[in-house]
């Protein structure tokens, strides 16, 4: 998979979390759906799988920053939620395991992103898509 290039509508397992806003990195970009991490600076982008960032939800709404300043937008995002995101390279035997963020439209497992973020647990595997609770992971071996 790749990441995301369009708004994306996320199967969503329960309730539909809580909606929070963060302020918009300069020049960040998203979509409906993205995987949305918080930078050093405490700013969001969409997700990639670099270092230093922190998955804090995924986006209710899409937006574009480009040529604003650090929280000149806000992006809406939705967190404890159980969220259907591809996952191409994982299957069945992963539920229960930590999923880890290929990029704002993917995820993946320890063995095959271990560069990838920890974008929270997998409680779900249908139809190529792994069901994660997003939002509520705090780092690896974190309570």
């Amino acid at each position: 998979m790749a990441a995301l290039t369009q708004d994306k509508k996320r199967d969503v397992l329960g309730e539909d979390g809580v909606l929070e806003s963060i302020g918009a990195a300069a020049n960040a970009v998203w979509f409906n759906g993205s995987l949305i991490a918080r930078n050093a600076g405490g700013y969001g982008i969409a997700a990639t799988s670099a270092a230093g960032l922190e998955i804090v939800g995924v986006a209710d709404g899409g937006g574009n920053n480009t040529g604003g300043a650090n929280g000149a937008k806000e992006i809406k995002l939705r967190r404890g939620q159980v969220e259907g995101i591809a996952a191409p390279t994982l299957d069945i035997t992963d539920v229960g395991l930590d999923a880890r963020t290929v990029d704002d439209g993917t995820v993946g497992g320890t063995a095959d992103t271990a560069t990838g973020l920890p974008a929270g647990r997998i409680v779900a595997y249908r139809n190529s898509k792994a069901y994660v609770e997003i939002g509520r992971f705090r780092g690896v071996n974190a309570p």
